[in-house]
């Protein structure tokens, strides 16, 4: 029962891990506040709203190398932005992160250039460049592109685990008004789904 705290500080120190089982909690700018964890595991359907921040994890809030987020097969870190969004944290697991920003931009950091996650990047009302950094996050994941997110492939090859559509626009630039070759291309170690709504724009 996540009403029976205001205020959790884990300390000093590292190794500090704080577990969701079964539980859904939502942080905000204001109310609950959770500090100090270098861990956060979310298992057995729990979800983790982060709404208009994000939560640097360690002692420093600095997302340091020991620290990150491991998210189970049927778990959920929810990010409810209104801005342009870098998401810095360390993940890992076979969940899902939902990224809403209100349609500013997500991306994620050299942080995650090596991440182990092999879950889902649901994206919905957002941009999302499809290059560098965002494309080595989702080396072993599935990028879902979901209602009002535009996802932007940058020109040569982007390797990615996965690719799946619900309501979003993957758009490939073909450079030369009147080429119809893109010059970015999507290849997936995974599967590639592309029965459901979407749009792909060239």
């Amino acid at each position: 029962d996540t009403n029976l705290f205001t205020s959790l500080n884990a300390g000093s120190g590292t190794g500090d891990t704080l577990n969701l089982d079964n539980s859904a909690l939502s942080l905000a700018a204001s109310g609950k506040t959770i500090s100090g964890f270098e861990t956060v595991n979310l298992k057995n359907g729990s979800t983790l709203t982060l709404d208009n921040i994000l939560l640097p994890l360690g002692d420093a809030q600095d997302d340091a190398a020991g620290t990150g987020f491991n998210i189970d097969q049927d778990s959920t870190l929810a990010l409810k932005q209104s801005a342009d969004t870098q998401f810095g944290s360390h993940i890992s697991g076979a969940g899902t992160i939902a990224a809403s920003t209100g349609g500013n931009t997500f991306d994620f950091t050299s942080n995650n250039a090596t991440n182990s996650f092999t879950g889902t990047l649901a994206l919905t009302d957002s941009t999302f460049g499809l290059d560098g950094l965002n494309t080595k996050a989702l080396t072993h994941a599935t990028l879902l592109a979901g209602t009002d997110s535009r996802v932007t492939v940058a020109d040569g090859v982007q390797q990615i685990g996965g690719l799946n559509f619900d309501g979003g626009t993957v758009v490939f630039d073909t450079g030369t008004p009147g080429d119809t070759v893109a010059k970015g291309l999507v290849q997936t170690s995974g599967l590639m789904d592309i029965s459901g709504r979407g749009t792909v724009e060239i």
